[in-house]
């Protein structure tokens, strides 16, 4: 197993070409620890794309109308955590990581039908209802799975194997 003292300097040590070209070798290598962690900065910028577009939907998304409008900011959110888990522990393999995913985002939604007064006063701030929902709504559960399969569908077609 490489260290990853050994792949910095390595990495350093090579043109600008050469260096991307090992990168996503390194990157797209199975089976390495280090590997796994270069995948991080990528889980990062994925959740940030989706959650710019989660925000975008969710402020400005009034044409979809309101129903499209909520199964694809739900949808968005669950690849959201799809990408949050991938930034936790990025060495896992891919239907691990989505189902843990899945958990999450359907733990949100069931603890949705739990009020008590301090919930349900985090849930009318912005930042509580874009986190924890408001009630609870079973369709929310098919747009949580829709979001993690086509988050996993993204990650497989970056063409990162799976362990």
């Amino acid at each position: 197993m490489l260290s990853p003292l050994y792949i910095a300097s390595s990495l350093e040590s090579r043109t600008a070409v050469g260096s991307a070209r090992s990168h996503r070798q390194l990157v797209k290598t199975r089976g390495t620890q280090s590997s796994f962690v270069l995948r991080r900065p990528y889980f990062v910028a994925l959740a940030l794309v989706t959650i710019a577009a989660g925000l975008a939907v969710h402020f400005r998304g009034h044409a979809f109308g309101d129903a499209a409008q909520d199964i694809i900011g739900d949808a968005l959110w669950a690849m959201m955590m799809v990408w949050c888990v991938g930034v936790l522990i990025p060495q896992s393999a891919m239907l691990l990581r989505g189902a843990i995913a899945l958990a999450i985002s359907f733990g949100v939604e069931f603890s949705q039908l739990i009020h008590t007064p301090a919930l349900d006063s985090l849930r009318t701030s912005t930042v509580g209802h874009l986190m924890l929902g408001s009630g609870f709504d079973g369709r929310d559960l098919a747009s949580y799975a829709c979001g993690v399969v086509v988050a996993m569908l993204i990650e497989r077609a970056m063409g990162w194997r799976s362990r």
